[in-house]
């Protein structure tokens, strides 16, 4: 998600990654991330991935 649509930051699990990602993240930088994550909302929402899952499992239980 954050790759394919720019709407976080990866980091290494550890406190000095963390603490330096929060010491370089400027206010634009959070602000292009937010409209970045809010347009991905716009198309991925529960009913979307409920249509998703239930194919999924009807396929992997049809029986049911």
């Amino acid at each position: 998600l954050g790759d394919e649509f720019d709407c976080g930051w990866k980091i290494a699990i550890d406190v000095d990654s963390l603490v330096e990602l929060i010491n370089r993240i400027t206010p634009q930088e959070i602000a292009i991330k937010s409209g970045n994550a809010a347009k991905w909302a716009e198309t991925h929402t529960w009913e979307g991935e409920e249509k998703k899952l239930l194919a999924i499992y009807r396929a992997l239980l049809p029986d049911v």
